[in-house]
């Protein structure tokens, strides 16, 4: 293989890349997404090849070089904070800022170790921003990857993909003193960004892969809110065809009162990832939220129109009132829009009466069983 055959293709990856992630940003006004394509914007345009050459401008090769080492390191501070947007749909200012506060020790030390008393390798110069940037890639995948079904072999592919992408980068500042290793290393980058980009885009055209078979039943979208302390999900429900359920009862008895197209978050701290595949039933752990969120919405993008939730007062014990309202006003609001509804069924004596109102107001009046 030629060594230009693999530069168009390093350049092509990137480009479909950073489509793809627009395409998924302006799509989904999701923050994650925001900030791959800022990333993939960085990965994709150089500055001097783009802008200056074709007015006849060129950098200074030291310029050009220190110019290089800011654009790594601020691929890896969005990335990084993309990773931390993919973990937490609200996550705190300070997980926010903790990729700026390195990306920022990183530029430091992008200024210091270029000046021209020191004189110092290659590798040293590097060695900062390339961390930064591998920790980012590698970050992003690996959440990525926890945050996606296991039958999603698109959100794999791209995930793992970019994994080895990171570690492949983290080796640069000392392998590519190595005259024998650097084609190798640049084709397997390319062949890294290759196959992220082939998962990217099958992670836009397949969304979501963990149902067997695709469910579309008509519904009225809307919010409801049943007021029912103690009573079963399930028998509450009536009919799980084509629904997605995020509960805390019991598998043993749920199983065999539910459709085989029915979908299951079984809210858990005991085990994580899929237990059955139809009815399909998968574990997650109360503390993700914004996880939970994603996996809901892609169930509801695949066909699935109507979500019941009986494990609020629950959600609220391993997290707070405010983030869970946050969470539920998030899902009610991309549910209906979706043409989807949401069904929350809340025990009143297990919450305080300002809670009970503030869900009542967000979810409307409680309903009875018959209103399911």
């Amino acid at each position: 293989m030629s060594t230009e055959f693999v530069y168009f293709l390093n350049i092509l990856s990137r480009a479909i890349l950073l489509l793809v992630a627009g395409y998924k940003s302006y799509r989904e006004r999701s923050a994650e997404w925001t900030y791959m394509t800022l990333a993939f914007i960085l990965a994709t345009f150089d500055p001097e090849r783009f802008l200056l050459a074709p007015l006849g401008f060129h950098l200074h090769p030291e310029v050009s070089f220190v110019l290089d080492l800011v654009n790594t390191l601020a691929q890896g501070v969005l990335t990084m904070v993309a990773a931390v947007y993919v973990k937490e749909k609200s996550p705190s200012a300070e997980k926010k800022a903790l990729p700026v506060l390195l990306g920022i020790i990183a530029y430091l030390w992008v200024v210091g170790t270029n000046a021209v008393e020191l004189n110092l390798s290659f590798t040293v110069k590097t060695s900062l921003p390339l961390f930064v940037y591998s920790i980012g890639y590698f970050y992003l995948g690996y959440m990525i990857f926890k945050c996606s079904f296991p039958g999603n072999l698109s959100s794999r592919i791209f995930s793992i993909s970019m994994i080895l992408l990171g570690l492949l980068n983290a080796t640069y500042p000392f392998t590519v003193t190595l005259d024998w290793f650097r084609p190798y290393g640049f084709a397997f980058g390319t062949l890294f960004r290759l196959t992220m980009a082939i998962g990217a885009i099958g992670v836009t055209i397949w969304p979501f892969e963990g149902a067997h078979a695709k469910v579309d039943v008509g519904v009225t979208p809307g919010a409801l809110l049943l007021k029912s302390p103690g009573k079963d999900l399930l028998r509450s429900v009536g009919d799980s065809k084509g629904a997605v359920l995020v509960t805390r009862s019991d598998l043993r008895n749920l199983e065999p009162l539910l459709d085989p197209s029915a979908m299951v978050f079984w809210v858990t701290r005991a085990t994580d990832g899929e237990l059955r595949k139809s009815p399909y039933i998968y574990a997650i752990s109360p503390t993700r939220l914004g996880i939970l969120l994603d996996l809901i919405m892609k169930a509801i993008d695949s066909g699935y129109k109507t979500v019941y939730i009986d494990s609020v007062e629950y959600l609220i014990l391993e997290n707070n009132f405010r983030a869970v309202l946050k969470f539920l006003a998030d899902l009610k609001d991309r549910a209906i829009t979706k043409g989807a509804r949401i069904a929350i069924m809340v025990d009143p004596t297990a919450l305080d009466k300002k809670q009970m109102k503030i869900l009542e107001r967000e979810f409307g009046e409680f309903r009875d069983r018959a209103s399911l």
